[in-house]
């Protein structure tokens, strides 16, 4: 007979201390009629928040999604003080749900097609089902990492997590009733990580999920599984490489299933 068991490895956000890594970031605002009432003035505030994030090291473009895509800031300007103030601020201004249907793939080529190097995508949507195929094979075209946050009383989540998980992005939400910092910010952190590498894992034979095959980051949980002929007398362990040193994080028992 073999023992089955699961365990639940939080990586803590303290080992991910280095320094701030700039961004090259493309934000694509869905401005379709779908986005009217709540979700068009919650697309307003992301961008205001976002403005707040963003220092002179990091570059910025802007497309807005609808029948036909439009580059807002088709260039990439770095993002002094001034430039937020003035020219990101009239893009502020300029979102609303007025340009027709909502067509998100089109405005993800257009961001991809100019591209010099790769570039993370802040996607801000109420999510797009009709869409999730054709977003899923021009994600795979690309070299876009897809971050959406959801908005709207209801984001389709399908769409949103599909897209994320297929360009190792990630997704958050918020309701209209809810702050949009908290989310907002922890997309920007995800983008500014750099990965972990699985260096090793004990006791031998555990193995790690496979969700992670795009990379482990601090604030993660690692989900870990075994089976053996014994219920293990050591309790799990990994180790993670940033490229620099090696970090131990160990776990709590071993819970059976």
């Amino acid at each position: 007979s073999h023992y089955r068991g699961i365990v639940h490895l939080p990586i803590p956000r303290s080992i991910a201390q280095g320094p701030v890594k700039p961004l090259a970031l493309d934000v694509v605002v869905d401005c379709s009629g779908s986005m009217s009432g709540a979700a068009a003035e919650q697309a307003r505030c992301a961008l205001s928040v976002l403005g707040g994030e963003l220092s002179e090291h990091d570059d910025l473009r802007v497309f807005f999604a609808g029948s036909k895509p439009h580059a807002a800031l088709g260039k990439p300007h770095a993002c002094t003080a001034a430039f937020l103030r003035r020219d990101f601020g009239a893009v502020i201004n300029a979102v609303n749900a007025d340009r027709g249907q909502q067509h998100i793939a089109l405005a993800l080529a257009k961001a991809a097609e100019s591209q010099t190097k790769p570039r993370d995508v802040l996607l801000v949507t109420n999510g797009a089902p009709s869409e999730i195929a054709q977003c899923l094979r021009r994600v795979r075209q690309s070299r876009q990492r897809i971050f959406v946050i959801g908005l709207g009383h209801a984001p389709n989540a399908e769409f949103c997590c599909a897209l994320a998980k297929a360009s190792a992005g990630q997704a958050a939400f918020a309701a209209p009733s809810e702050s949009i910092a908290a989310p907002l910010h922890s997309l920007l952190a995800r983008m500014r990580a750099d990965p972990l590498e699985l260096h090793a894992a004990a006791p031998a034979g555990v193995v790690a999920s496979k969700s992670f095959s795009q990379g482990i980051f601090a604030g993660d949980v690692l989900t870990l599984y075994f089976k053996f002929s014994k219920i293990p007398n050591q309790i799990a362990s990994v180790e993670l490489c940033d490229g620099k040193q090696i970090f131990v994080i160990k776990s709590m028992r071993w819970k059976m299933v």
